[in-house]
């Protein structure tokens, strides 16, 4: 028999999970509870247990705790754990999978047949670990069920032949063997949030608890699914739908099922998912058309915006989906005024008149396009002796924020603004010759002015008039220092010059452009080896000077920050 423990606050939650659980017809019995997780952890240390019910929420110690407390007890068997939960509770989970979670129950769902089978597959999962030799390893999905899948990715997405499918043991199973006695529907589901992640092992968890989601939403309905996971962001469920829903009710399944799997992922991962649903077709050799259908719908996110699902009637919108397809973007015009130093904000738009007049075409062929129109405005600032990162600094680069955006609206706006930043860098009434000392003594009256104020690069290059990056390459190469020791140097001989005056010493740091005494302290010594004090001692060595006990404390702290 399979040992359970139950570990939950609420009596009543584990009353329920006794009585309308089946656990004997599963080989499976509850031997422990607990209503806290420093309480279980102290019973799992004592006893054998195989499978761990755990609600997230609790006193003394909670789920999370619990679960990351476990990878630090040396077990002689690893228990499969699910967690329990409530709606509103995404982040939770999520960080429930990332400790390694097999499934989540939702607390109201609890005796329904979506929780059961949960139960049933984690006892299953159990059964074939406990075949295996290594039990450190986590448990494989059955064979079959893998090479499936497996099979399924290959065909849909990399052109694997049917032909190979026909001759192998895959043509007995009946879910391909049945293809054609049932009507299937594609589904494609894009997780927008996950583009762009840098943290590849939280990807990993993240998608494994979206393929927990779809396959416990789908088991709720009077279908056959399989999910598949194409990569981190994109979903793919085929599902078997038997004939007797005409074509209404299977419309209406189709939607139930959507706005399940959306409000769920919304619910307890905050995912913004996007959608499409194929064709109803009949026959395994129609899913890589239906996938290829869905792949088109899903991509008039790009005209838009997120959030949204598409069916197979709004491929119409498209005036085309041929990637293939030439046309002109015209924006010479745009290109001759930036580089004449002309206002260029009609160009623009007419511009974007002439992209629109194309309809809402593959959203690949208008990427590139614009993809073209940076390599344009890169050469433009070639030819001024300039690059990318003169014009943002440490900012990515056009491309890289290109990437990673999939929204004509905002697209557009980003390349406007880029397009006004570039004009800044290269137009004659904002780019001063380098041998040009005006720029550099403009910066310079700025700050002999104003260097008892909080004031910055960014904002002596506003004032001026030219890219920030700009300004401080001309400064370093006229000057031979950097624009920001010059400011530094310019108030430490200020504060010499105050340290002469029976000002006080946070005075002084205040009236030098110092507005922390400490800071100023650190900063002044670092630039003549001597605190504000042993240097005002200096002064005075012959006429003694009567110190503030502020001061003390303020060189002291200075003396131990050194």
């Amino acid at each position: 028999m399979h040992r359970v423990m139950l570990v939950d606050d609420e009596i009543i939650v584990r009353v329920g999970m006794r009585q309308l659980i089946p656990w004997s017809s599963y080989n499976a019995e509850i031997v422990a509870e607990s209503s806290n997780g420093q309480q279980a952890l102290k019973l799992l240390e004592q006893d054998t247990i195989d499978l761990i019910l755990v609600d997230i929420k609790m006193p003394t110690m909670n789920g999370l705790e619990f679960m990351e407390a476990i990878q630090h007890v040396d077990l002689v068997k690893r228990p499969i754990i699910i967690v329990l939960s409530a709606y509103a509770e995404y982040e939770y989970v999520r960080k429930a999978f990332v400790l390694g979670a097999a499934d989540y129950i939702v607390k109201e769902d609890i005796g329904k047949p979506a929780s059961t089978q949960i139960i049933a597959n984690s006892l299953a999962k159990l059964e074939q670990r406990d075949l295996s030799k290594d039990q450190n390893e986590a448990p494989p999905l059955y064979s079959f069920e893998r090479e499936k899948i497996q099979w399924l990715r290959s065909y849909l997405i990399e052109n694997e032949s049917i032909v190979k499918m026909e001759h192998s043991k895959l043509v007995k199973d009946a879910w391909f063997a049945h293809s054609y006695t049932t009507q299937q529907v594609v589904m494609l589901f894009h997780v927008e949030q996950l583009q762009g992640s840098d943290e590849g092992e939280v990807d990993q968890h993240i998608s494994s608890y979206i393929q927990a989601t779809l396959k416990e939403i789908v088991r709720r309905f009077d279908t056959k699914n399989l999910v598949i996971d194409l990569n981190y962001s994109d979903y793919v469920i085929i599902s078997h739908i038997g004939f007797q829903y005409s074509a209404m009710e299977t419309r209406q399944l189709v939607v139930e099922m959507v706005n399940q799997i959306k409000g769920q992922l919304k619910n307890y991962m905050n995912l913004t998912v996007s959608g499409a649903v194929s064709d109803v077709s009949s026959g395994h050799k129609n899913w890589k058309r239906l996938l290829l259908e869905v792949g088109n719908l899903i991509k008039l996110r790009f005209y838009d915006g997120t959030g949204r699902v598409y069916f197979y009637e709004d491929l119409q919108r498209f005036t085309s989906t041929d990637p293939s397809i030439k046309f002109n973007w015209e924006i010479r015009g745009l290109l001759y005024k930036l580089e004449m130093g002309q206002s260029w904000v009609e160009e623009w738009r007419l511009s974007i008149k002439s992209l629109q007049q194309y309809g809402q075409i593959n959203p690949d062929i208008v990427i590139s396009k614009y993809r073209t129109l940076l390599w344009e405005l890169e050469s433009l600032l070639y030819l001024r002796g300039l690059n990318w990162s003169d014009v943002l600094g440490d900012r990515e680069s056009p491309h890289e924020v290109l990437d990673q955006l999939y929204d004509n609206t905002a697209i557009l706006l980003w390349l406007e603004q880029l397009i006004s930043t570039v004009e800044k860098c290269i137009d004659a009434k904002h780019l001063m010759p380098s041998t040009h000392p005006g720029l550099v003594e403009m910066a310079c009256k700025i700050m002999d002015r104003d260097y008892a104020q909080p004031i910055s690069l960014a904002q002596i290059s506003e004032q001026i008039g030219v890219n920030a990056s700009y300004l401080s390459k001309i400064f370093s190469k006229e000057t031979g220092e950097n624009l920001i020791d010059y400011l530094t140097k310019k108030r430490i001989e200020k504060a010499k010059e105050l340290l002469q005056s029976k000002l006080k010493i946070y005075e002084v740091g205040e009236r030098a452009g110092y507005h922390n005494q400490t800071h100023f302290s650190r900063v002044f010594k670092k630039n003549t080896g001597l605190t504000p004090i042993q240097y005002r001692d200096q002064i005075y060595r012959d006429q003694p000077y009567e110190k503030d006990k502020g001061e003390y404390f303020y060189e002291e702290t200075a003396s131990v920050i050194n």
